[in-house]
């Protein structure tokens, strides 16, 4: 489920960066960025709430970072809500979600990912 999500996130990204070699519109912009939100919402939860189940040693880096990735965000669509298109909102919309990707999905979901399915290995050993 957490794997799918993260595709949701990189596609967003591929999808910005098409738009940015034909020509960035508002509504692109906008679509993607309400994309960006309602995925991290609903990712960052279920994400949280394995952490806590699993009793996940690192939930309080991870949630440090999904607090900095919402507020960022925010941040992104407020400028682009209140300044409209600019070429600023773009590159950071864009340095955001390869970030995004580059170190916390490849850096602390991995990580988290690893530790979830030794969890997981271990209640089926119980069991």
């Amino acid at each position: 489920v957490i794997d799918a999500q993260h595709k949701q996130i990189i596609s967003c990204l591929n999808e910005l960066e098409r738009s940015m070699k034909r020509g960035v519109k508002a509504g692109e912009i906008s679509e993607i960025l309400s994309r960006t939100q309602h995925y991290a919402v609903r990712h960052f939860g279920i994400e949280e709430k394995y952490m806590r189940e699993s009793n996940y040693p690192g939930i309080d880096k991870q949630l440090l970072a999904h607090k900095y990735f919402t507020g960022r965000f925010t941040e992104i669509f407020e400028d682009f809500t209140s300044k409209g298109l600019t070429p600023e909102v773009v590159s950071c919309l864009k340095q955001e979600l390869s970030g995004w990707i580059k170190e916390h999905v490849t850096g602390l979901d991995l990580a988290f990912g690893a530790y979830y399915k030794r969890y997981l290995a271990e209640i089926a050993k119980a069991e």
